[in-house]
This record gives C-alpha cells, sequence and structure tokens, in this order.
C-alpha cells in the first residue's frame, strides 16, 4: 500500500514534470537538427544588414596654435593605440581609412604634453568610447643666423 500511495501522491505534479520534461526533450532535438544556415538567417533577421569589422588608424585633430616662437612636431606626434578595431555595417566601415580625435587645444603651449582624448563621432556611427593618448612635441624654432658675405677691398691685403 505505501508504494501505490508514493505513486499517487501529487499525481498532479508528476504528470506535470513528466509533460515539461518530455517538451524539453523534443525542443533540444529539433534545435540540434537545425541547419546553420537557418540560424544565419534568424539572426539576419535581428541584422538586416551586413556586418564587418576591421582596424583603422587614429588622426589627432589639432586647434589653435603654439606660442609664437615654437612649433608642433607632427612628424613626432605620438598616437596610443595607433589602429582601433571598430565594427559596424559593411557599407560605412569599409569607406573609413581612419577615425579623428576630439580636437586638441594647443594654444598657449611651450613644450611637449600628453593628453587623454575620446574619439570624435562620425555621423551616425557609433565610435569606440575608448580613450586615446596623444603625445604633442612641441619645439622652439631655431633662430636663423643669416650670413654675413666679407668682401675684400681692392689694395687691401
Amino acid at each position: 500500500m505505501n508504494f501505490f500511495r508514493l505513486i499517487t501522491n501529487n499525481i498532479g505534479l508528476k504528470i506535470f514534470s513528466l509533460a515539461l520534461a518530455i517538451f524539453t526533450w523534443a525542443y533540444v532535438i529539433s534545435e540540434l537538427g537545425r541547419s546553420v544556415e537557418e540560424k544565419r538567417m534568424e539572426l539576419y533577421d535581428v541584422f538586416p544588414y551586413r556586418m564587418t569589422s576591421k582596424y583603422v588608424y587614429v588622426k589627432p585633430s589639432f586647434v589653435g596654435k603654439p606660442v609664437k616662437g615654437y612649433v608642433i612636431v607632427h612628424d613626432k606626434v605620438v598616437v596610443f593605440p595607433k589602429q582601433i578595431l571598430i565594427m559596424g555595417p559593411k557599407a560605412i566601415v569599409e569607406d573609413l581609412m581612419y577615425l579623428k580625435t576630439e580636437p586638441i587645444n594647443v594654444s598657449e603651449y611651450t613644450k611637449s604634453f600628453t593628453r587623454s582624448v575620446p574619439l570624435a563621432p562620425v555621423g551616425n556611427f557609433m565610435v569606440p568610447k575608448e580613450s586615446i593618448s596623444v603625445t604633442v612635441p612641441i619645439e622652439k624654432i631655431p633662430e636663423v643666423v643669416e650670413p654675413v658675405n666679407i668682401q675684400k677691398e681692392e689694395g687691401a691685403r
């Protein structure tokens, strides 16, 4: 009698658990049977455009001018990271060759400095929210001394 009572006690929960187990088993079997192409098409419904990614260079953007007598040495500017990975719709990403930083004000500087700046937005394209470290070398313009032309006078030795 204990055995019969053990089976019939909470029979509703036991039937529900059995039905849930059968449903879960059927779902897993159907998912395993789907082709990779069907799964790709399902993702295409979520992202209706082709996504791609690539590395692009980062170019610093400057505003203003250093103090008179000083100049930015553009070929010594250091940008870190030099390249950044972007991801987005293929039509937009393919055309991007570089991303610019937000403008860096170089007014009033007489020596080199380093700034951490965000990337500038590009239309509706979401740029990474990564900070870019830019070292701006500023050097004094060397004074140019004009040569004095000394000529010998006739008759002088």
